[in-house]
């Protein structure tokens, strides 16, 4: 059975990133459309290099 995740169910984890993670349980996917809101506001608040629009044929993706 495959569970689905959303990009804000794993955000609102605490300590997402001091938890140990078994890397056989991470879900690698696209973006949905209705998350890309969500993913662009994330993007421009934790990634160093801040939020980037898609040029050309782009795809986003979110580990969970």
């Amino acid at each position: 059975m495959q569970i689905e995740h959303s990009i804000i169910d794993v955000m609102d984890r605490k300590n997402v990133a001091e938890e140990e993670v078994d890397l056989e349980e991470i879900i690698v996917r696209p973006v949905r459309k209705a998350e890309e809101g969500q993913y662009i506001k994330l993007m421009e608040e934790h990634h160093y290099l801040g939020f980037l629009p898609k040029i050309g044929q782009t795809l986003w993706y979110v580990a969970l």
